[in-house]
Order: C-alpha cells, then sequence, then structure tokens
C-alpha cells in the first residue's frame, strides 16, 4: 500500500513537516513549475516469508514512480506521528464496548474531568443514599441481621453500614451507557436491547467521537492526520442505512480505508478510490 501526501498551492507543507521529512520529500514540477509541489509517497509493504512461517513488513518513502528512495528512505517514528493509525474490527461487541475500559467508550469516559464538581457530586450521592436507605424497614432489619457479623468477625456495630452509590469518583461513570427511544415507541431501551444493526452504526459512531475528541490528547503532534481503517462497516446494517454509514464514514477527519462486500458502499465510491486483493493459489 503506497499513501501520498502532496501539498496544494494553497496548503502549503509546513516548517515541521519540512524538516522532519527532509530528504523524503520530492517535487512535481508539472503543475507548478515555478513553484513546484511537494509531495511525499509512503510504501508499507507486508511479505509472507514460507520459511519462517510468518509476515514481515517494511517501510520506506518511494518516489513517484514507486522505487524505493536510496537514501535516508527509513520510515522513522517521528514520521509516523504524523498519521497514526486507528482501527476498527468487524468483531464489534457493543456490551464489550460498553463495558470494556480499554475500548473507545471507556477511553471516552476516562477522559470526562468533573474534578471540579466532585465535591457537589459527593453531597448529591449521600442525599440520594439517605433517600433511598435510612427509615426503610427492610433495611433496618437487614442492617440488624447483618450487625450479628461482629460474632464472628472483630468489628464494631458502627462499622456496619449500606452504601447504594460507590462514594469513589473514578466509578461514577462506570454505568454511564447510550440509550435509545426508535420513531415507533415511547420507551427509551439501552443500546444493547436494539438490534445488531444500530449497534454496529452506534459503535461506528463511538469511534469516530473517539478520534475527533480524543485525538489530539493520544497524539502530540498538532499536524496528525489519522489513517482509519474499518472492516465491514455493512455488517447486520440495512442497505439504504450503509448509504448512510458510508457518508458518515467519508466525513471522518483522516484518510480513510475500508474493506466491504457490500456493493451498497462500493457504489457511492470514485472509481480511483478502488483497491482490489486478488489470492492467487498455487
Amino acid at each position: 500500500i503506497i499513501l501520498e501526501f502532496r501539498e496544494t498551492k494553497d496548503n502549503r507543507f509546513s516548517d515541521k513537516v519540512m524538516y522532519i521529512f527532509d530528504k523524503a520529500i520530492r517535487y512535481d514540477e508539472e503543475q507548478c513549475p515555478e513553484d513546484p509541489i511537494k509531495y511525499i509517497r509512503m510504501c508499507y509493504e507486508v511479505k509472507y516469508d514460507k520459511e519462517r512461517d510468518r509476515y514481515d513488513d517494511e517501510r520506506y518513502f518511494v518516489d513517484l514512480n514507486n522505487k524505493k528512495l536510496l537514501k535516508d528512505s527509513v520510515v522513522k517514528g517521528n514520521h509516523l506521528s504524523f498519521f497514526p493509525f486507528f482501527y476498527l474490527t468487524t468483531l464489534r461487541d457493543i456490551n464489550k464496548e460498553i463495558k470494556n475500559k480499554s475500548s473507545f467508550w471507556g477511553k471516552i469516559k476516562a477522559s470526562i474531568d468533573y474534578r471540579d464538581k466532585e465535591k457537589d457530586i459527593k453531597q448529591l450521592i449521600e442525599q440520594l443514599n439517605d433517600l433511598l436507605i435510612a427509615d426503610n424497614v427492610t433495611v433496618n432489619e437487614l442492617i440488624s441481621k447483618l450487625k450479628e457479623l461482629e460474632h464472628s468477625v472483630r468489628i464494631t456495630p458502627e462499622s456496619i453500614y449500606l452504601q447504594a452509590f460507590s462514594k469513589r469518583s473514578w466509578e461514577l461513570l462506570d454505568e454511564l451507557n447510550i440509550y435509545l427511544k426508535t420513531a415507533n415507541s415511547n420507551l427509551a431501551l439501552p443500546i444493547a436491547k436494539h438490534g445488531m444493526g444500530t449497534q454496529n452504526i452506534a459503535i461506528l459512531l463511538i469511534f469516530n467521537a473517539y478520534l475527533d475528541i480524543l485525538l489530539p490528547k493520544i497524539v502530540e503532534n498538532d499536524e496528525a492526520t489519522p489513517i482509519i481503517g474499518i472492516e465491514e462497516p455493512e455488517a447486520h446494517i440495512h442497505p439504504q442505512a450503509q448509504r448512510a454509514v458510508f457518508r458518515q464514514i467519508s466525513n471522518m477527519n483522516g484518510q480513510k480505508i475500508i474493506s466491504t462486500h457490500s456493493p451498497f458502499i462500493v457504489d457511492q465510491v470514485k472509481i480511483y478510490d478502488y483497491l482490489v486483493f486478488n489470492t492467487e493459489m498455487e
């Protein structure tokens, strides 16, 4: 796969790009002989090694004819910081997405900063806890029974109490969920209770939100443009909705690489954007 980054007459490479990429930059004099357009072409090559039974990858800069540059062709980490890669697999599970702390949803939740409201939140939690638990006959009977623990464990009766809500601030958003009310229903249900198509669209939108919200924090490069890989965005989605999903993906910031079997998505792509892979069997 060859990635090309090309400036325009109105949007030239910055001094930062010129300095870091240096000898990898090439000039296109045909479009503007007086002030040539600069471009960078990076090749990402993956080969299968039969002897070692593994795939080896290599990244290097190439010219307009896809020939490897003889000098300074190695792609380094500071180069890759300009185009970080983010990937959305075809195996998408909304339950794991919502509950897993390392998911896109989990990372968005973790980025929410409410420290300036923490004192007020704790006071509200205590009020809710009292409202639910205090002076409730069943709760009082339960506490009375639990106090019998003091006969087996070295504690005081005052050490036993019930807490309906966590007081630990970092757990406050653990149960944050997406609720959706459809046009044909007055009842809002959690996203996991909706169809697989709706769930898949929700994950795509969460993925997009993750890039928009957290990219500046993830990549310490204000000129970074993400490369986005998405496998089979059409999975479980109605044909008409697939067209809408493609428009949403098209509006994502960055270079998109999509693998698809959907004619409804392929139909909307420009002919020069097709990349066909063919496996030759020996």
